[in-house]
């Protein structure tokens, strides 16, 4: 299955991590796949990222950046940032 969230680059920084939300859910063997303006979003994403998975797996913040960096470093986090 695919999930698509995507936001534009005109849109509110509230709105995309809300948006960042709907393809958060860590399954099986599923990929995230990131792609923005790394000035404007990329810190954003990655801070909202990481605040799912505290909430989820109910972590610090520290922990929950940590899955995130095994699951990176698996190719499970793909990330296009310009």
């Amino acid at each position: 299955m695919l999930r698509l969230c995507a936001g534009q680059a005109h849109t509110s920084r509230v709105h995309r991590s809300e948006r960042c939300k709907c393809g958060a859910q860590e399954q099986g063997d599923g990929h995230l796949y990131v792609c923005g303006d790394a000035k404007l979003m990329a810190r954003d994403v990655q801070r909202e990222l990481a605040s799912i998975v505290a909430k989820k797996r109910d972590l610090s913040t520290g922990e929950a950046e940590a899955v995130l960096s095994r699951l990176a470093a698996a190719g499970r986090i793909q990330k296009d940032i310009w």
